[in-house]
């Protein structure tokens, strides 16, 4: 297979620069609307349990934002290989389109309609955030080496700072005087406009390409389930993400 490599080794990456540092602000900007407003769904389940989606149930309602979660960590295994395969603009512009475009679909949902949200929302922003998710950290590679965890740091605080700021925007458009048509509305204008000035910011540095031997996923499949650590590692990660996802969504 074809895959692409940094314009620089380790040792040649600039650490700093305009170029890396609008990466970053770019890269945090898309966690900031991409997982950041994933952590904002405790809003629309409370919105939908109590006033549009009456007739189902709270458990049902979730499954919106469990289908989100599960896309914005699980399309890693289709966006990685493909950002090394220097797809990045392609993944990631597509990406923050179909969010946008899903939210704007979502504001022309009719109450009651439980499978259009569904699909608006679990599977058209879900998929649309999961394709920018991990290229947004994979992309700081390319600017820096001995800075890059502290940058991984700086943009990963965006999906936090994004959770605060769309839990307040969103609880204050639902609930106030423009109600759900307009404020996802309202919601997917900012969104929108915050990943196109992200789309613009972020540059990765594809410079070489070079043959490189393929990964049989199958393998590399079955030795992560056969491995005692890396079992672990999952069971780990379950807790976590069971007992870190549920406030969000109930509380």
């Amino acid at each position: 297979s074809i895959s692409f490599t940094p314009a620089a080794t380790g040792a040649e990456l600039p650490d700093g620069g305009l170029g890396a540092w609008c990466t970053v602000l770019g890269s945090f900007l898309a966690q900031f609307c991409g997982y950041g407003y994933t952590n904002a769904f405790g809003v629309y389940q409370a919105f939908y349990t109590e006033n549009y989606l009456t007739s189902e149930s709270a458990s049902t309602i979730s499954w919106i934002g469990s289908i989100i979660s599960f896309f914005v960590t699980g399309l890693g295994l289709i966006c990685g290989p493909l950002f090394d395969r220097g797809y990045f603009y392609h993944v990631f512009i597509g990406g923050a389109i179909l969010q946008s475009f899903s939210l704007f679909m979502l504001s022309m949902v009719k109450p009651g309609n439980y499978y259009q949200v569904l699909l608006a929302q679990g599977f058209g922003v879900g998929i649309g955030q999961g394709l920018m998710y991990v290229p947004s950290f994979a992309v700081l590679s390319h600017h820096f080496d001995r800075r890059r965890t502290t940058m991984m740091s700086i943009v990963a605080s965006g999906a936090s700072l994004g959770g605060i700021a769309h839990t307040i925007m969103l609880n204050k458009l639902l609930n106030g005087p423009f109600g759900f048509e307009a404020g996802v509305r309202i919601s997917a204008g900012f969104v929108s406009m915050v990943l196109f000035l992200s789309c613009l910011l972020v540059r990765p540095r594809y410079e070489t390409v070079q043959k490189t031997s393929s990964v049989n996923l199958w393998k590399a499949t079955k030795k992560c389930f056969t491995e005692v650590p890396s079992l672990l590692t999952i069971l780990g990660f379950t807790f976590f993400q069971t007992a870190y996802l549920y406030p969000m969504f109930y509380l």
